[in-house]
């Protein structure tokens, strides 16, 4: 396993410093297990599929959308390397705690522009006698000019 790809997959997806070395641990921990190495899968890809199982097991957030762009390859061609591979080499990748998700995707969204907002006219309180008026009892907010 060539750790430099490792380490430059692993920047160009901005993970954690150590997740690099982990991804290389486990891919030659289970490579070495497996002799015959995992049914042609090219190294680059395979470097793709450590880097997200390290991930997973970390508990990093990590889309497989995002490793498969970084390799420049069919989402679905990756995804199926990567069932193939876990399979093959006896690797558990666990996905990480939605919640995760939800705060990785939450911290990329910049909020929305709230419009200032200005009363029209005076308000002017219900009439007792008619509790459901259709005149202006009520402030109408309307965007700011």
């Amino acid at each position: 396993m060539d750790r430099s790809a490792l380490a430059r997959l692993a920047g160009q997806l901005a993970l954690p410093a150590g997740l690099a070395d982990e991804a290389a641990g486990l891919a030659e921990a289970a490579l070495g297990a497996r002799a015959g190495g995992c049914g042609g899968i090219p190294g680059r890809v395979l470097a793709g599929i450590a880097l997200l199982a390290a991930a997973r097991q970390a508990g990093v957030p990590l889309f497989l959308v995002e490793v498969a762009a970084a390799l420049d390859m069919s989402v679905f061609v990756f995804g199926r390397a990567f069932k193939y591979a876990l399979d093959a080499l006896g690797l558990r990748a666990p996905p990480p705690p939605a919640g995760a998700y939800v705060r990785r995707v939450a911290a990329g969204l910049r909020p929305l522009a709230q419009p200032a907002l200005r009363v029209r006219g005076p308000a002017t309180p219900c009439d007792a006698e008619r509790p459901v008026c259709g005149h202006a009892c009520k402030r109408a907010l309307l965007p700011r000019a």
